[in-house]
């Protein structure tokens, strides 16, 4: 089986939009007797008051794929393709609040990450303690969700739902951002000169630290010295390129305040 991806995830939702809610199911195609086994297992998901008007929905939605909640994440595992008809994997058979225990990463719905799709997201029953809802975020904004029996499959802004909390489904390969590429930069002997081991230079500049960080500034007297000094080291110092200064100096000074003397 290939691998399932947190982007195949959003996209397996994406083909279904449009279908229909009835509650407990995870893609297969409607019959009269799965609604009636919805309805007996569970009468409180039903409820009494909207009971005729959610069964004559139902049953308008007879010979195409329904959906609740979870049996729109998890049908990406039961279903081969978008179209095919869903095998149950006991495995997967979460609700909404077991596909929240499967998220080992998780948290409030502000701390969301940015730009990653297939990030789960609920909502969180207090009365019950316990997360009563479930979507995917597609990483740009929007959520795809089967929604209730009234509206079915949808999509809609993350902003206009009144999510609680979102996890990264273990069951996923996650996309992660690439590092950006750090900035080649030349080395030290590279920068200010091209300074090396053993090139004769003067120092420039007085009453700046020799480097950032140095605790001594350069004395006027340095600038104005005749001989010149041999370079015997090259290296950073707190990110700045530097060369240490032989002879009868033994210091590290900023490249930048040295002059090579030329032949």
């Amino acid at each position: 089986m290939a691998e399932k991806t947190a982007k195949g995830l959003v996209a397996h939702a994406r083909t279904q939009l449009g279908h229909g809610y009835v509650y407990a199911t995870f893609g297969k195609v409607l019959t009269e007797d799965i609604i009636q086994w919805s309805i007996r297992t569970y009468k409180d998901i039903w409820g009494v008051e909207r009971l005729a008007e959610r069964i004559k929905r139902a049953r308008g939605q007879i010979g195409t794929r329904t959906f609740d909640c979870a049996g729109l994440v998890k049908s990406y595992w039961m279903m081969d393709t978008p179209t095919s008809d869903p095998k149950y994997i006991a495995a997967k058979d979460q609700s909404a609040h077991g596909l929240y225990k499967c998220c080992k990463v998780n948290g409030k719905i502000a701390s969301i990450p940015k730009n990653e799709p297939g990030i789960l997201v609920f909502i969180w029953d207090s009365k019950r303690g316990c997360m009563r809802h479930v979507g995917l975020s597609d990483g740009k904004g929007r959520v795809i969700e089967a929604q209730g029996f009234s509206t079915g499959v949808i999509e809609r802004a993350l902003s206009s739902g009144s999510w609680t909390h979102w996890g990264r489904l273990d069951w996923l390969e996650h996309y992660t951002a690439p590092k950006p590429e750090k900035p080649v930069t030349a080395p030290p002997e590279a920068q200010n000169g091209a300074f090396s081991k053993g090139d004769l230079v003067r120092v420039i500049k007085s009453g700046v630290p020799y480097y950032p960080g140095f605790k001594s500034n350069i004395p006027e007297w340095l600038p104005q010295r005749k001989e010149p000094l041999p370079v015997t080291q090259v290296s950073e110092k707190g990110g700045v390129p530097c060369v240490l200064l032989g002879g009868d100096i033994q210091t590290w000074i900023a490249a930048e305040f040295i002059k090579k003397v030329e032949d």
